[in-house]
């Protein structure tokens, strides 16, 4: 097969998030396994640009990826943050002449990620060509992320998204309530219940490899790992440790992730202020094999987030061995059901007492990340997703030869 992904960004744009290493841990294997996966990506990586050629084809681990290049929506001239700090639409106009001239012949076509240009561009012409085509949100259409900038969403979901939905051959979810979120904007065609997936690092073993980064030593380390965003709930990870401290005075918080929003300032000032200094570190983005480490260290994985689509920030800390304590908003109950983490309310006092009683017992949450970990390699191991979606693209592609 002949496969295209169009992706808000493509490796090494990680500052986007989850569907980044999602998006491209499913190409790889595609690949793999002998189909041609070309991805259409912007340049972007959420606050800056890639510094890659535009012009021509990348070779990136066996996937033929173009990134176009990303022009500024007409909204971003508006004066206000409102507009200026969004960035919908992730415009790309290279990409309608490329796609239409390129004399490809897809079997598949594939969005990945609502509020893109390239989604109208694609499935209009999977529609124009019949050619299946699939769609995936990500959890986007949760009813507390259409909240977030609603007017916006609501207008470009009325305009441009929900009519290339209402294209989709079958819309992907990553949960059920995913699938729910679909249903209540009306979309009530196939929809497919594909979760992602991840791959298994080693088990924990390795000493601390980075003398000069300070967690080396024995103290208990509570880590958020995500975009600094309010609805990732950084500030509430910083209040809850700061509670559960009084109960493990020598546990150690790092907040690591892109400042998508501006929030370090603020967090390291409320550091300052709770005479937390020394027992909070806010390094930034952690990527690669320190990122592994950090998550190899870790002792409990909190994410207060307000709604998730499916974590892959959680995925990637049971798949190393973390008990987690995260919020209802990450829509995960299996994780309560296997014995992996806790899921409680979203306010400070609630997530500083959960977060006091874990590191009050190392034996609990070492039992919890050996559950996790199981969990991770009973059900969600890239090659069983990988060979879900295979199997779906291959039937509708057949479907649509035999009908052409």
């Amino acid at each position: 097969m002949i496969i295209l992904y169009n992706a808000a960004g493509y490796k090494p744009a990680y500052n986007i998030g989850g569907p980044i290493h999602t998006v491209s841990a499913v190409a790889e294997r595609l690949a793999a396994r002998g189909h041609r996966v070309i991805v259409a990506a912007t340049d972007s990586n959420l606050t800056e640009r890639l510094d890659v050629d535009t012009g021509m084809w990348h070779d990136v681990d066996g996937v033929e990826v173009r990134y176009f290049r990303m022009s500024d929506s007409w909204t971003k001239r508006i004066p206000l943050d409102y507009f200026r700090k969004s960035n919908a639409d992730y415009r790309t106009p290279d990409l309608r002449p490329w796609i239409d001239a390129c004399g490809i012949r897809f079997d598949v076509i594939h969005s990945q990620l609502p509020f893109i240009h390239a989604n109208r561009v694609c499935s209009e012409f999977a529609e124009r060509n019949g050619v299946p085509y699939f769609y995936s949100q990500h959890g986007v259409f949760d009813t507390v992320r259409l909240r977030h900038r609603g007017l916006k969403k609501r207008l470009y979901l009325a305009l441009w998204e929900l009519p290339a939905c209402r294209r989709a051959t079958a819309l992907i979810a990553l949960t059920e309530h995913d699938a729910e979120t679909y249903r209540a904007l009306g979309l009530n065609d196939r929809i497919e219940v594909i979760p992602n997936g991840i791959d298994l690092p080693e088990e924990k073993s390795a000493p601390w490899p980075y003398p000069n980064f300070p967690v080396r030593d024995g103290r208990p380390l509570v880590l958020f790992m995500s975009r600094l965003h309010p609805l990732k709930g950084p500030d509430l990870a910083l209040e809850a440790f700061r509670i559960a401290r009084a109960a493990a005075r020598d546990a150690l918080l790092v907040i690591a992730g892109p400042d998508e929003y501006q929030m370090a300032a603020k967090l390291s000032a409320r550091v300052r202020e709770a005479g937390l200094e020394g027992g909070v570190l806010i390094p930034g983005p952690v990527t690669g094999a320190a990122k592994s480490a950090l998550l190899q260290r870790c002792n409990v994985f909190i994410l207060p987030t307000e709604s998730e689509g499916f974590s892959m920030a959680i995925l990637e800390a049971m798949a190393h061995g973390c008990a987690v304590l995260t919020t209802h908003g990450a829509h995960f109950p299996e994780l309560e059901d296997a014995g992996a983490g806790s899921l409680c309310a979203r306010e400070p006092d609630a997530l500083g007492c959960r977060l006091a009683a874990l590191l009050a017992d190392p034996n609990l949450t070492e039992e919890m990340g050996r559950r996790a970990r199981w969990l991770v390699e009973e059900r969600f191991s890239w090659d069983s997703i990988t060979d879900r979606l295979e199997s779906l693209y291959m039937e509708c592609a057949q479907l649509a030869a035999e009908t052409a």
